[in-house]
């Protein structure tokens, strides 16, 4: 008898787990109709993100409440929606992004030595020396 009360206790929990954790929201990011690839969907106040793929499209997974989801790109308007989520929902959240009337104003370029004289590619560069050493008066 105890084992069987166990036993159902065990799936109540997994049957309860799975609902208050499947609420997720999902969607497809375009621009004039075509899917937009690297858009950062952002939310808060979970602080969750993604990217969208190369189809456009993107997923997170939440807890039951309201989020502002924020979805911005270099070269686009961002976009903010507000979402309310209650345990086991699933909704589609879609947008369009509008392009910038901005330009960019500066360009950094980073760069390093050339490969002979570093040992690795990095910011900062890394000299090469060839060191000689005498062990017992012979030289190595």
């Amino acid at each position: 008898m105890k084992k069987n009360l166990t036993i159902h206790f065990l799936c109540l929990l997994m049957l309860l787990s799975s609902t208050i954790t499947a609420q997720k929201i999902a969607g497809i990011v375009t621009s004039g109709g075509v899917p937009v690839v690297g858009i950062s969907v952002g939310s808060k106040p979970s602080n969750k993100g993604a990217a969208t793929g190369k189809d456009g499209r993107y997923s997170l997974i939440f807890e039951p409440g309201t989020y502002k989801i924020t979805f911005s790109g270099t070269g686009y308007k961002t976009v903010i929606e507000t979402v309310t989520l209650a345990p086991g929902d699933e909704k589609t959240l879609d947008a369009i992004m509008v392009v910038a009337d901005e330009t960019l104003q500066d360009i950094v370029l980073v760069g390093t030595r050339s490969l002979p004289r570093s040992s690795t590619t990095s910011a900062l560069p890394v000299d090469v020396t060839h060191v000689r050493c005498r062990l017992n008066g012979s030289h190595v």
